[in-house]
């Protein structure tokens, strides 16, 4: 297992290549990147560019939209999450309080948005109620919690454990673990697709180069997708057509990001900048 450092990128570019068309592209939506620092960039996902920032966050390392889209998650490398306003482009509040010795590696939102799990890189996920915007529970039986993501219906939540080399599946309604998904190396991210047919999942053994592919009804991994080394975050387009893939490593983070077509199942694209955490607005 490797715990991801939390490094400067040396440069940013907002140039773009891809091998085909912009309409590859997801249209009207945009993303939230976050970069080592206190910065999180706003990128158009119709023309891949840069359009804002955000500042004022301690080494941001994961981000999640609210369902509405009103509000985003960003966990930071102080112990805490940032709430930031999608209009305003603001923090507009902060939640401590996490029961760890590292950080909050990665947030997810229920369906409802009445809650978010938090993984803490430790042996717990952490339940905050985004309407007191506090901790309010705990799930356990975990080594290490790397990732978090609801299933559509928000029925489950699958946490990747990257001790265990394990995918845990997480009943919400007793919050306790109801199934386990081995054969993974070191998972980090996971990212169920708007279907709810699959998750995608990123290796932090830093030898994989690939997105394994797990079948949600099978409860098996069904398949690959060669991307690249050191691959960090994950997250679906909300059509599914797409996925953005960052990357991270020994090495610090790189300066790309990958678009993966998920019907394909192959890299389609480059964005010509990088960063940590992902995720596309609703």
């Amino acid at each position: 297992m490797i715990i991801a450092a939390i490094v400067v990128i040396a440069s940013i570019s907002v140039s773009l290549y891809h091998p085909k068309t912009a309409s590859e592209f997801e249209l009207g939506t945009y993303a939230y990147v976050t970069q080592a620092g206190n910065t999180t960039l706003i990128v158009s996902t119709s023309s891949g560019s840069i359009i804002g920032k955000i500042t004022g966050f301690h080494f941001p390392l994961a981000v999640a939209f609210s369902p509405s889209g009103a509000y985003a998650y960003i966990a930071n490398g102080n112990n805490s999450i940032s709430i930031v306003n999608t209009t305003s482009r603001s923090i507009t509040g902060i939640i401590t309080g996490f029961n760890t010795s590292h950080w909050p590696g990665a947030v997810s939102f229920s369906p409802s948005g009445a809650y978010a799990y938090v993984a803490t890189l430790g042996n717990t996920i952490s339940i905050v109620n985004t309407s007191s915007k506090s901790i309010v529970g705990t799930i356990g039986g975990f080594q290490f919690a790397d990732g978090v993501s609801f299933s559509p219906s928000g029925a489950y939540a699958y946490v990747s454990d990257g001790s265990n080399d394990t995918l845990a599946i997480v009943n919400t309604s007793s919050d306790s673990i109801v199934g386990i998904i081995g054969g993974l190396s070191s998972p980090g991210a996971v990212a169920i697709a708007p279907s709810g047919a699959y998750a995608y999942v990123t290796h932090r053994d830093g030898v994989s180069t690939f997105l394994s592919i797990v079948n949600t009804s099978s409860r098996s991994i069904v398949g690959t997708i060669n991307v690249a080394p050191n691959l960090f975050d994950v997250a679906f387009s909300p059509s599914g057509a797409y996925a953005y893939v960052t990357y991270g490593g020994a090495n610090g983070f790189n300066n790309t990001i990958s678009i993966v077509n998920t019907t394909s199942r192959s890299v389609k694209g480059v964005l010509k900048f990088g960063g940590e955490g992902v995720a596309f607005s609703p």
